[in-house]
């Protein structure tokens, strides 16, 4: 029972931090045009230095000796999702047949269970490193692929490598080889400091970010709702 307890408070914690971010937008607290440099520090930096942190902290082939088996499940579950994801969307019509793909099959496999690890198991846990090893992939298979679900709207959109060869698949890597060669003790606390404290920001980041976000759709969509109907009562007189 205390494992949904957990869960559903990490569940609501994530929401109340989106409310947050919706309610900053709306009282216009900061600039609506400020997320796009909250995304980039959250994307660019605050996560990458999560994972790094984590692997730093706490990987090495002594205590996780089957650490590569991690992508290839991840393999294997991709593949798995991708079948059913295309399997089921026959269910809907075409018209929102993509949306209803990506939204089945690209999955968030690591803001959430990062709270609901964290409220397991506490921070500093081992959890987290197999969860970082088997997402190793997955964000370079969303930045290569997304385009393909939309091939009639987006038509010249190109590979962008920046995102496939991106920041967490690099701070994965890096976390990796510090570990393999137990380069850990070569490294200043403080640094270590430093990238615990700045990755830390990562999560609440994303809610803040996604509930402007929601308050900006909002907002487009009731503009386009105006302008809809002035349109109406220009054509009626």
């Amino acid at each position: 029972m205390s494992v949904f307890i957990i869960t559903f408070q990490a569940v609501f914690a994530l929401l109340g931090i989106g409310l947050l971010g919706f309610w900053i937008i709306g009282r216009r607290r900061v600039p609506s045009n400020t997320l796009a440099f909250l995304s980039s520090l959250a994307i660019d930096i605050a996560l990458p230095l999560l994972v790094i942190a984590n692997l730093i902290l706490d990987f090495s082939p002594q205590k996780y000796p089957d650490w590569w088996r991690m992508p290839l499940w991840w393999l294997g579950f991709t593949i798995v999702a991708f079948t059913l994801s295309l399997a089921t969307s026959f269910l809907v019509r075409k018209e929102i047949r993509s949306e209803f793909t990506i939204g089945l099959f690209y999955q968030n496999g690591l803001f959430f269970p990062i709270l609901i690890i964290g409220g397991l198991f506490g921070q500093g846990n081992p959890y987290l490193v197999t969860l970082f090893l088997f997402m190793i992939f997955h964000p370079s298979l969303v930045f290569s692929t997304f385009t393909l679900f939309f091939s009639r709207v987006i038509q010249k959109e190109r590979l962008n490598w920046r995102r496939i060869v991106n920041p967490v698949l690099v701070a994965t890597v890096i976390g990796l080889m510090i570990g393999l060669i137990a380069a850990r003790n070569y490294i200043p606390d403080f640094l270590v400091t430093i990238v615990t404290m700045v990755g830390a920001m990562a999560t609440p980041l994303f809610m803040l970010i996604l509930g402007g976000n929601v308050y900006n759709d909002f907002m487009y969509k009731a503009g386009e709702k105006k302008k809809s109907s002035l349109k109406t009562l220009t054509s009626r007189a």
